[in-house]
C-alpha cells in the first residue's frame, strides 16, 4: 500500500521489520522531525526516522544516545553477573546460540543505544551478533524498546506521559519503573532525570 503524503494524514503502508519480514503500520507521511545533534553527524537522519517510526522526539532519542554510549556506535558493555544469572545454561537462548550468538554476546550492550543482546534477540532481531553493530540497528532497537517501555508505563506516569518511567525501565527494567511508580527510590530514576535533562540541553544548544 502507498503513503499519500500531500493529504498530511497517517496512512497504512507496508514495510519491512529488522527480522526482514512484511508487515503493515500506521505510519505519518510528512517528513521526521530534526534532531538537535549537529549536521555532519553520520547517524543523524537514521535517527530521526527511527524516532519518527516509533513515535518519540527525535531530542529524547538523542539524549538517550549522548547518556547511553557518547554517540559512539563501537561502544560495548558487557554485564558478567546478568549473564551468570540469567544467560548461561538457560535453554531460552538456543535458538540465538544456534544463530552464532555467544552468552557473552547476548549479556553484552551495543553501540548507540547500549540495548542488550538479549533484549535485541526478544525484540525481534534474530540475525548474527555482527549485526549490532550497523547504527540504524542500534537506534532502531533502542527506539522500539523504549517506546515499549513509555507504553507499558503510561498510566502510572501520566504527568511525563510515560516518559519517566520509560526511561527508567529502559534502564533498570520493569522492576525499577514499579518500584519508582511505588515512590521508592532507585538508582534507575537519576538516570531518567539525566536523559531528561540533556534533551533539555541539547534543545537548547540547538
Amino acid at each position: 500500500m502507498t503513503a499519500l503524503p500531500f493529504l498530511g494524514i497517517s496512512v497504512l503502508t507496508t514495510i519491512l521489520t529488522p527480522t526482514g519480514r512484511s508487515a503493515l503500520r500506521w505510519v505519518d507521511p510528512r517528513p521526521p522531525q530534526k534532531a538537535p545533534i549537529p549536521a555532519g553527524t553520520p547517524w543523524k537522519a537514521q535517527l530521526e526516522l527511527a524516532a519518527k517510526r516509533h513515535g518519540l522526539r527525535p531530542s529524547l532519542l538523542a539524549a538517550l544516545v549522548q547518556v547511553e554510549s557518547g554517540g559512539r556506535t563501537d561502544a560495548t558493555r558487557h554485564e558478567p553477573a546478568f549473564e551468570d544469572n540469567y544467560i548461561r545454561g538457560n535453554p531460552r537462548w538456543a535458538a540465538a546460540r544456534a544463530a552464532g550468538w555467544s552468552d557473552s554476546d547476548l549479556a553484552t550492550s551495543w553501540g548507540l543505544t547500549q540495548v542488550m543482546g538479549a533484549t535485541a534477540w526478544s525484540l525481534g532481531f534474530h540475525g548474527p551478533p555482527q549485526g549490532m553493530l550497523l547504527p540504524a540497528r542500534q537506534l532502531e532497537l533502542g527506539a522500539r524498546y523504549l517506546r515499549a517501555r513509555i507504553d507499558r508505563w503510561r498510566l502510572q506516569d501520566l504527568t511525563y506521559q510515560g516518559v519517566r518511567l520509560g526511561l527508567v525501565a529502559y534502564n533498570g527494567g520493569d522492576g525499577a519503573a514499579q518500584a519508582v511508580a511505588n515512590g521508592s527510590p532507585h538508582r534507575s530514576l537519576y538516570y531518567a532525570k539525566n536523559v531528561l535533562a540533556t534533551e533539555k540541553r541539547l534543545k537548547g544548544a540547538k
